[in-house]
């Protein structure tokens, strides 16, 4: 039979060829020349395959394209069936994973290969790729993916690197040229109006094919038209990899049976390495041990190990009579491992613990390990008294969180990915690590480990999934030249053409800048490639020096121009929200506009600078040439929202953004406000911003007294006092603190020592929120400390000691109570006396009134009451 090509018409122009054509033209090649498939050549293919991967202990890769889906699963059918034949195989496992299993067409596409494989010895198991979670930490043989529907980046690879070495990856696939045009349920979820699914490019699906055509160990077969597009070439000769023998060390404190645990020698080093925390460390010290890897090491199955071994050797011995051990991560499904492996230890040590899955805890006689949220884990752990922290994952936590943690417990382990797919970010090894080495009060050693466990070292499918995932992209070096470019600012801003940063020539660059987010950012996941890649609303630019290398990344959306009959349905109804419009609708929601939601503007999404020049001006800069380009292309205002630290408000106040609205609730992983700030670009917008940023400080004033309690009173300053980048306002607004006579006649009595704080603080609550909310450029202007003792003391309604121990302020108390004193003094002359002063000078007409009340300085006590609010 005569083979049938596919025949791509290109159109085109005097341009050069876009990087995605410049592939097809090659791929078409390679379909010219690949082989017939014929049942012999495809069971050679399949054997051959399956040897190698077995005698080198590495995985291999099927990807089976075509349009009759059964057809595909058929022949996955086969695939496995040979492979239990070849290797004589028992009771493997199977996973299929698809965009429903239990839905049309998935449903019937793993119905057909469970029913091929019914009478083999496997043990099958379906899911959905919102489920991928569930299969972190178990190990198959196989894996199937079905890639007919979707194709979800975050799952890639958490399922690919499921499969132990010797295994096989297989990919059910459309044809490849209808799979790079695939529109998915990922596509559906990153478009927004007034963009459609069409305008999707489609560069991740692209760049996945374009990888798999670049790497050893992957088989492309067409079965539409029976051919091997592409194979991998195997060696014959290729010798069973032998692991590394190990040795349990002689001076072990730990029991030998759990040493005997382990698989590795990395492991076993790991094990003795965390035996420098079996002895508490002196009063004022911390000992930690840091493990680090990349994903699949064992990291995680060896502190379990040493966990359930603490928790059995120190039972009764803590503080409530139960040695408390609290494991923490940026999300429960990452500490499944080190719970699995701290039970084995404990039944390999002779207990019979009793294992929760919500929450999550193991629990004995005398001991508990127990699992608690990132932003909880320092207040809890101090609260039970924990004997040590566990922290798995920890390049998925802010790093401010990894140093409270170390002032939370006597004995901390962090543990992390260091090049991985769920949550890797590089400010654990770069900031987290340079702090560890600089404190005086901890203790530590440091242990890496670099054995894959699952797999032998140099795992073709392991190359193929960092490289198209960018999991190892790391910043460019910088020389001499471009710090003097860094030292002068003499850069330029520049818009990414993702087409050939993903699929073409530059993609030095798209490493470049990845590098420079996983470095900057706390929480990286493959998704966030992919969304930059294919959101219709997005845009990457970078500040580059004149070699070409980037220093500053930034990552922006477009949003707003919202049409008014979207608006109007939003308005009267929150299911209506448009995703992807987060700085509009969040201005709709919370001042009822239906006038902003119209206006285009820019989102900043992620804003990063080169680790070896940061708080050099990069930032900013990128920051002023954006505004440039956003206001010749016409937009009226750019944003952000991010989470807020002070640090980082600092940043985006001193470029001159506005805070507008902080949510109501701290993120569950950083623990952090996150906070829109707003930057108008027309001057007809700077008074429409003015109000928000005034409506905000009237509710925010509020809220600090119950809402945002806990919220650090630095930050809460910040957000009170750093949005005034007006230098004039023309009507400024004046706040009336609303005060009785009687009241006031309080608030004198508390100055003269008469009345305590707790029985004014009624009165004194509405000179405080006048003085933050009043925008009167004559109104007096407190210093930094006493601003501070407000908000505590007044705003957030904390005790003495309570806002002593939040403040760490370097002054006696008695000092602070003086200042706290006079502070109140002060707002109470200027918007009680004065301005009574000015109203009865204007109903006189006189230009003022001479003062002739004594106010003579009182004594302000220092003594709580007794039904003061407790901790």
């Amino acid at each position: 039979m005569q083979k049938l090509y596919l025949t791509i018409v290109i159109l085109m122009s005097t341009h050069q060829k876009d990087p995605w054509t410049r592939f097809l033209e090659k791929y078409n090649k390679l379909r010219k020349e690949g082989r017939q498939l014929s049942k012999t050549y495809f069971s050679q293919l399949i054997v051959r395959a399956i040897r190698s991967a077995y005698k080198s202990n590495h995985r291999r890769l099927f990807v089976l394209a075509g349009t009759d889906y059964l057809k595909c699963v058929k022949k996955a059918a086969e695939i496995i069936e040979k492979m239990i034949k070849i290797r004589d195989l028992e009771n493997i496992n199977i996973l299929y994973v698809g965009y429903e299993p239990k839905e049309l067409p998935e449903k019937m596409h793993a119905d057909s290969l469970e029913k091929d494989l019914k009478k083999l010895p496997v043990r099958f198991e379906r899911i959905p790729f919102a489920l991928s979670t569930i299969a972190m930490g178990r190990t198959y043989d196989i894996v199937v993916i079905d890639f007919t529907r979707d194709v979800p980046p975050n799952d890639i690879g958490r399922l690919v690197e499921t499969v132990r070495g010797g295994g096989l990856i297989i990919f059910i696939v459309p044809p490849i040229h209808k799979w790079a045009e695939l529109k998915t349920a990922f596509h559906r979820y990153i478009t927004t109006i007034p963009w459609k699914l069409e305008d999707v490019p489609g560069r991740f699906i692209k760049r996945i094919i374009k990888k798999l055509f670049e790497h050893d160990g992957i088989y492309v077969i067409d079965l539409d038209e029976n051919i091997v597009i592409k194979s991998s070439k195997e060696s014959e000769k290729l010798k069973a990899p032998e692991r590394k023998k190990f040795e349990i060390p002689k001076d072990i404190r730990l029991p030998k049976i759990i040493y005997r645990m382990a698989l590795t020698q990395d492991q076993i080093n790991a094990l003795k390495a965390l035996e420098f925390l079996l002895n508490r460390p002196k009063e004022g010290i911390t000992r930690t041990v840091i493990l680090t890897a990349d994903r699949g090491r064992g990291k995680s199955a060896a502190v379990g190990l040493f966990l359930g071994s603490l928790a059995k050797i120190y039972a009764g011995r803590g503080a409530f009579g139960r040695f408390v051990i609290i494991v923490t991560a940026p999300t429960e499904y990452n500490v499944y491992t080190l719970f699995e492996f701290a039970e084995k230890a404990l039944k390999a040590l002779g207990e019979n613990p009793k294992v929760y899955r919500k929450p999550l805890e193991i629990r004995g006689r005398g001991y508990v390990i127990a699992y608690v949220p990132p932003a909880d884990a320092p207040k809890i752990a101090r609260r039970e008294k924990a004997e040590i922290i566990a922290v798995d994952e920890a390049a998925g936590i802010p790093v401010p969180i990894l140093m409270k943690l170390l002032r939370s417990a006597p004995r901390v382990v962090y543990s992390s990915t260091i090049h991985g797919y769920e949550g890797a970010g590089r400010g654990f090894s770069v900031r987290f690590l340079k702090n560890i080495k600089e404190r005086e009060d901890i203790e530590f050693i440091h242990t890496e480990l670099e054995e894959p466990i699952r797999y032998a070292p140099n795992d073709p499918i392991e190359r193929w999934l960092f490289d198209t995932l960018l999991l190892d992209a790391e910043p460019v070096k910088l020389n001499e030249e471009d710090i003097q470019d860094v030292e002068s600012l003499n850069v330029k801003l520049e818009k990414a053409d993702l087409d050939e940063w993903l699929l073409g020539s530059k993609e030095d660059l798209l490493r470049q800048f990845i590098g420079i987010y996983v470095f900057a950012h706390y929480r990286n996941e493959p998704k966030d490639l992919a969304i930059m890649a294919d959101a219709p609303h997005y845009e990457a630019y970078a500040l580059r020096t004149t070699s070409g290398k980037i220093v500053t990344a930034l990552l922006v959306a477009k949003e707003g121009g919202l049409p008014k009959s979207v608006i109007m349905e939003v308005y009267k109804d929150k299911s209506a929200e448009p995703s992807g419009h987060l700085i509009p609708i969040a201005i709709e929601k919370h001042f009822r506009s239906i006038t902003f939601p119209q206006l285009m503007g820019y989102r900043i999404v992620r804003i990063a600078t080169h680790p070896d020049i940061m708080r050099r001006g990069l930032g900013s800069k990128a920051l002023e040439w954006l505004a440039k380009i956003a206001i010749e292309k016409g937009m009226a205002w750019i944003g952000a929202g991010f989470g807020a630290s002070e640090e980082l408000l600092r940043f985006w106040l001193k470029n001159r953004f506005v805070p507008i609205h902080v949510s109501p609730m701290r993120h569950r992983v950083s623990g952090e406000y996150t906070t829109i700030v707003i930057k108008p670009l027309r001057k007809d917008l700077e008074s429409l911003i003015r109000e928000y940023y005034r409506e905000f400080r009237i509710r925010f004033v509020e809220w600090l007294r119950y809402v945002h309690y806990d919220m650090e009173p630095r930050l809460a300053r910040l957000l009170l006092k750093g949005g005034y980048i007006w230098e004039r306002v023309e009507k400024p607004f004046h706040y009336e603190p609303r005060l009785t006579e009687i009241q006031k006649k309080r608030i004198v009595a508390y100055h003269l020592g008469i009345l305590s704080y707790e029985l004014v603080s009624d009165a004194i609550q509405e000179l405080v929120k006048a003085y933050f909310i009043d925008e009167d450029p004559s109104k007096p202007d407190l210093d930094e400390t006493s601003e501070l003792l407000l908000i505590c003391r007044v705003l957030q309604a904390r005790t003495w000691s309570q806002t002593f121990d939040l403040l760490e302020l370097d002054i006696s108390k008695k000092k602070a109570t003086k200042l706290f004193g006079a502070a109140i003094n002060t707002l109470y002359k200027y918007f009680v006396k004065a301005r009574e002063r000015a109203e009865e000078a204007e109903k006189l007409g006189v230009k003022e009134i001479e003062i002739t009340e004594e106010w003579r300085e009182g004594k302000v006590t220092e003594i709580e009451e007794d039904y003061e609010r407790a901790v």
